[in-house]
C-alpha cells in the first residue's frame, strides 16, 4: 500500500511540475507576468508531497525505540556495570 501511494505521490509531484512549467510558458507566450501558480497545481504539489511523506515513512519499516534501556534489555551484557570494564587483559594479549 505504501509503495503504491509513493507512486501516485511522485506521478502527482511530476505533473504538478510539468503544470507549472506549462503554465508559465504560456504566460510568457501571452506576454503577461504573474506571480503566483493557479492554486490547482498548488494543492496538487502539497497532496503529493503529503503522499510521498506519508509513503516513505510507511516503506521504511518500523522504528528503533528510543530508549537505550529498551534496546539494551535485549542483548547479553556481563555481570560487570559496562563502566567499570576493564581492558588490561587486551594489551598484555597483543603485546606477545
Amino acid at each position: 500500500m505504501s509503495k503504491l501511494l509513493y507512486s501516485l505521490g511522485l506521478v502527482m509531484l511530476l505533473h504538478a511540475g510539468y503544470s507549472a512549467k506549462t503554465h508559465l510558458s504560456f504566460l510568457k507566450s501571452v506576454g503577461t507576468a504573474e506571480d503566483l501558480l493557479p492554486l490547482d497545481i498548488l494543492l496538487e504539489l502539497a497532496l503529493s508531497l503529503v503522499f510521498c511523506c506519508i509513503a516513505l515513512t510507511g516503506i521504511s519499516g518500523s522504528f528503533q525505540p528510543v530508549l537505550l534501556k529498551e534496546e539494551l534489555s535485549k542483548k547479553c551484557m556481563p555481570s560487570v556495570h559496562p563502566g567499570f570494564i576493564r581492558f588490561d587483559h587486551v594489551r598484555s594479549r597483543h603485546l606477545l
